[in-house]
């Protein structure tokens, strides 16, 4: 008798924070801390309440810079309802870093 077990498993996130991801540089980078980063490095993000809020990119505890762009207020905001996200360092070009957010 019965039916059909299971149901629907969606295979994408349903939440755009769970798919939020872009490249963004370091801003206001400190000079001690962004010497010492290498290419495809993790490096956490630490949301700063503010006002005004802001994204600070650690590397061991140490603040590398912030980040800036257009995504970073809906990176606060997702920051914000819990999401966690992390950034990979993509290049690195005298005292500039590229990196990637993308979720945990």
């Amino acid at each position: 008798m019965g039916g059909s077990g299971g149901g629907w498993t969606p295979t994408t996130p349903s939440n755009p924070c769970e798919r939020l991801a872009f490249r963004a540089d370091i801003a206001s980078p400190q000079p001690a801390v962004i010497s010492s980063l290498q290419v495809g490095q993790k490096l956490l993000l630490s949301l700063i309440q503010g006002p005004p809020p802001s994204v600070h990119v650690l590397n061991k505890g140490s603040i590398a810079g912030t980040l800036t762009g257009p995504n970073v207020p809906r990176l606060i905001q997702c920051m914000m309802q819990g999401f966690v996200y992390e950034a990979d360092v993509v290049a690195l070009n005298g005292g500039i870093c590229t990196v990637q957010v993308h979720s945990v």
